[in-house]
């Protein structure tokens, strides 16, 4: 079989099958489908990631509202306030979002991302949360 230049054989690197194999059950949840079944109304899937190294700036000058006849102000200059994690989670199929800045990444930031999810309804009380 000939391939595209660039294009890697999945055939020739054995970590490609098993991303595959991952990859379509993520697509399948996202599909509202787990092994091959549809998902039940109380079936939720829940989608997790967190974006690293985000500056915090804080305006050396508090932003005037808008007003009548007035534009919004902001200032331009910042004094930095370090550099914070920001993680979320997102209900594919109702287009919830859950979100929290945390000061470090790590898994205990992230449970209490699931914490903050899961201690919800219709989570805590669903048959099952991918």
């Amino acid at each position: 079989m000939r391939f595209a230049p660039g294009f890697i054989d999945p055939g020739f690197i054995p970590e490609i099958p098993n991303s595959l194999k991952k990859l379509k059950k993520v697509l399948d949840l996202y599909a509202k489908q787990w092994e091959g079944q549809p998902l039940g109304a109380d079936d939720y899937v829940i989608c997790a990631d967190e974006k690293t190294s985000i500056q915090a700036r804080i305006r050396k000058h508090p932003t005037d509202p808008p007003c009548s006849g007035k534009p919004i102000r902001v200032e331009h200059e910042y004094t930095r306030g370090g550099a914070w994690t920001y993680l979320a989670a997102w209900d594919v199929h109702r287009a919830k979002i859950f979100g929290r800045p945390e000061a470090k990444s790590g898994i205990k930031p992230f449970d209490r991302l699931v914490d903050q999810v899961m201690s919800q309804i219709p989570y805590k009380t669903a048959n099952r949360v991918f």
